[in-house]
């Protein structure tokens, strides 16, 4: 999976891709450079490591230096992998970590036009439209800020279009070797964020089983060793902590959504239908982010030896919170049976963080950071004023106004043209993928149909389970609708161009 592609690696139907295959991605290339060159030289955009810093998920410093490998056993709050990256990237670069890190991120920047490309090009979509889908994502205001900020969210949406392009290599060639790379991938994005579950690996490989024509044994072969390894870490969890998953940060931002909209005085009541154990916690006022562990500590039944210097104390050495002190543990899956019950409760208040969640989501990637534009910390290349707007006001439309809908918990706002795109182009992905048409071979099919389990994966899992920040966990999925979306005016092409023969 390099960066220039090779004609005798695909062909679709006898026809391999065209001999100057080379110009698209060298194209992408060059333009990667000038914006991101154009960005850094007039200061317009700042890598942000502040995470590295007040990230409750994120290790202490010292821990993720000096102790890395003993800190991601016992590490709870998150999948490991993420903290790993950032234990030897603190290795390898030292003091200077955080411009090893802004190099690293751009090469992740790199990699995914790149890769974005190669998938559009496998799924014959037309080079030119292949090369500007990849262009509008990779100059996009989301694309410019996740890729200098240090945080898991863009090392996901590139293991995800490298892993459509795994599986469609897996497709094509059938061997082992393509096989243990696109499941290493799987296991990848698991190892890194807890909306990607063992469930979802599982899920995954049910469907390279049954809609593929690689040889099962094969399959199972190639799956081995990564699900193995997941398996591990879910039963280690298991053995040392009581939690079969590899995150035990469930329950916080649960108990967010399940008690955001419920009012302080019914709150106060119902924490009356509660054991007095968990009554106290239920008075305890829903917030995005997690408490400082004061908030819990005459609430909570702690062991009474913690000789684990990653579990051992509720704040880091700067200060900022532990999110894998072993208190959490508790406070989490205390808070997790809490917001059940508070569902079956008061479903109506559910219903209303679910549809504050999806008002969220339909937000452009970019309004993550909109606090960081206000403060002058983020910009994009130019200036907010410039390209910024031009984005957001051509490509995204305006705002879709919710003055008082109930059901959103009060007013709201979504773009209409992401509200209106995003499931057109989903529900396409996946009439596309069952119907029978001879024009879409079986590599293309499952390549779809895998988009289209991402989308809905990510997308339910983000929404279901938390409130606030939806318009970053979409953000991974926006190279999938950018393909979705190519599929469309594909197909839209040839059906007009038989319609006028």
């Amino acid at each position: 999976m390099g960066i220039l592609m090779r004609a005798e690696a695909f062909k679709h139907k006898g026809r391999a891709l065209p001999a100057r295959s080379w110009v698209y991605p060298l194209l992408i290339l060059l333009v990667w450079l000038a914006s991101r060159w154009w960005a850094l030289s007039r200061g317009a955009v700042c890598f942000q490591a502040s995470g590295i810093f007040y990230g409750c998920q994120v290790l202490d410093l010292g821990l993720l230096k000096n102790n890395l490998i003993e800190s991601i056993f016992y590490l709870h709050c998150q999948p490991p992998l993420f903290n790993i990256l950032l234990g030897l990237g603190l290795k390898l670069f030292g003091s200077g970590f955080i411009f090893g890190f802004q190099v690293l991120y751009l090469l992740f920047g790199l990699a995914l036009g790149q890769s974005l490309f190669q998938v559009l090009a496998r799924l014959r979509i037309p080079p030119g439209l292949a090369f500007l889908l990849t262009i509008v994502f990779l100059l996009s205001p989301g694309c410019v800020l996740f890729e200098n900020y240090l945080f898991y969210t863009y090392p996901i949406t590139l293991l995800l279009i490298l892993s459509a392009l795994g599986l469609h290599r897996l497709v094509i060639r059938k061997d082992f070797a393509s096989g243990l790379i696109f499941f290493s991938l799987l296991a990848a994005l698991v190892l890194i964020r807890n909306v990607f579950h063992l469930a979802w690996f599982l899920l995954v490989l049910i469907l390279v089983l049954f809609f593929s024509r690689v040889p099962r044994r094969r399959v199972l072969a190639a799956a081995f060793l990564p699900l193995l390894l997941l398996c591990s870490l879910y039963l280690k969890n298991l053995l040392v902590f009581g939690y079969p998953a590899a995150s035990t940060s469930l329950g916080m931002s649960l108990y967010h959504v399940a008690a955001g909209h419920i009012s302080e005085t019914d709150r106060q009541e119902l924490a009356g239908k509660f054991s007095p154990e968990d009554a106290v916690l239920v008075r305890l006022p829903p917030e995005p982010t997690m408490k400082p562990f004061r908030a819990y500590k005459d609430k909570i039944r702690l062991p009474e030896h913690l000789d684990i210097p990653v579990l051992a104390d509720p704040d880091k050495a700067d200060g900022n919170l532990n999110g894998n002190y072993v208190g959490y543990l508790a406070v989490g899956k205390r808070l997790t049976r809490i917001s059940l019950r508070l569902i079956g409760h008061r479903p109506a208040a559910y219903l209303k963080s679910l549809g504050r969640a999806w008002l969220s989501y339909f937000q452009p990637a970019h309004s993550y950071f909109k606090d960081q534009f206000e403060e002058g910390v983020f910009l994009v290349p130019g200036s907010p004023s410039t390209w910024y707007h031009i984005y957001d006001d051509l490509l995204l439309g305006r705002d879709l106004e919710f003055p008082g809908c109930p059901w959103f918990g009060g007013p709201g706002q979504a773009r209409l043209p992401l509200v209106i795109l995003l499931p057109l182009l989903f529900g396409y992905g996946v009439w596309a993928s069952f119907r029978r048409q001879r024009h879409y071979d079986p590599a293309e099919k499952l390549v779809i149909l895998y988009v289209c389990a991402c989308i809905a994966n990510v997308s339910l899992v983000a929404n279901l389970f938390s409130m606030g920040e939806n318009m970053r966990h979409r953000f991974v999925l926006e190279p999938f609708f950018l393909l979705l979306l190519g599929l469309l005016l594909r197909d839209l092409g040839a059906l007009m161009r038989r319609k006028g023969r």
